[in-house]
């Protein structure tokens, strides 16, 4: 695995290699660059996302696309220098395929102008330093961005004008990230301070930590970006943990945050219960599992899919057919 550090110092973020492939060109082709139009086709990305939300208008059901911007795209300037365009956009097949969707009549919340306004310097970092994840900042902004979205639907109406559902309490969120048994002891000191962050957890009027609802109004679909917060995705996968228990580190001993994360925050946004479904989230897995399971789907109104930008570059992630079941009530 390549790791790229930013180039100013002091060290605030580190990323992999192919997340700067995949969001420079299209990684299946690196020496022969594909045309936007070509690319579009051969990923048949946005066909199936159009039939799905095509399917899921016909219950009823609102699909909301929403991509998260990584973190090569948030802060160019940072691993790029001078070779960043003057426009600062460096992923403009992004875009493309953003038009590609809205034409082809798919709701896209392009998150990427609303965050990088929050790039400059002295705001709190978006993107966690070891890790390819975004921080509790970034997920919190990111909630009240999409509740503002989600205004217009009744069931929101309807839950701000209710008793208060959710609380915030202060707590600490202690993680290392997926890259930091890659980085180097110096390396290590630099990003130590920023591995601790002061979050907020949420929790119900009966003090419990928030948790996902079946039978919920809003579905968020969605990949690590929607679960990491709670589970540290990654540690043990990456060999972290062992890491940090062979070195006798402190950030060994971890403590998991239950209700935080970016559906805790928007259904505290919202004051309203949320559903939730996580499982290969950067695919069409989940979507098509409504397929299988529309019984999920009962009393939902709205879907928003958080999928992070490089998983769109997945060719496994969308099926060479794709074919949406007879439209049946729910």
């Amino acid at each position: 695995m390549a790791i790229l550090r930013s180039l100013q110092e002091p060290l605030l973020f580190t990323t992999s290699g192919d997340c700067m492939h995949d969001c420079l060109f299209d990684f299946s082709q690196p020496a022969k660059p594909m045309e936007p139009d070509e690319w579009i086709k051969s990923i048949r990305m946005v066909t199936q996302i159009a039939s799905i939300s095509k399917w899921l208008k016909y219950k009823g059901i609102d699909l909301i696309l929403v991509p998260v911007p990584r973190v090569l795209e948030l802060y160019p300037q940072r691993f790029l220098g001078e070779g960043v365009p003057r426009s600062g956009e460096i992923a403009p097949h992004l875009r493309y395929l953003t038009l590609q969707l809205l034409l082809a009549d798919v709701e896209v919340f392009d998150l990427l102008p609303q965050l990088r306004h929050r790039t400059s310097k002295g705001n709190p970092p978006l993107n966690l330093a070891t890790d390819a994840h975004w921080t509790d900042v970034a997920q919190r902004i990111t909630a009240r961005l999409i509740a503002a979205r989600l205004a217009r639907f009744g069931f929101a109406q309807s839950a701000k004008r209710a008793p208060t559902r959710y609380s915030f309490r202060p707590a600490e969120f202690r993680f290392g990230g997926y890259f930091y048994e890659f980085l180097t002891d110096a390396e290590i000191q630099l990003t130590r301070a920023t591995m601790t962050q002061s979050i907020e957890e949420v929790f119900t009027a009966d003090g419990k930590p928030f948790e996902a609802n079946a039978g919920a109004p809003l579905m968020v679909v969605g990949d690590s970006f929607t679960s990491f917060h709670h589970v540290a995705l990654g540690r043990e996968q990456s060999g972290e943990a062992a890491a940090l228990r062979k070195a006798g580190d402190p950030f060994a001993e971890f403590k998991l945050p239950p209700g935080s994360g970016i559906v805790a925050y928007l259904a505290k946004e919202l004051n309203c219960k949320i559903s939730h479904k996580a499982v290969l989230g950067s695919t069409l897995e989940p979507l098509i599992d409504l397929f299988r399971e529309p019984e999920d789907l009962n009393g939902v109104q709205s879907i928003v899919w958080i999928v992070n930008t490089m998983s769109l570059f997945r060719q496994d992630a969308y099926p060479k057919t794709l074919k949406t079941p007879p439209v049946k009530a729910i």
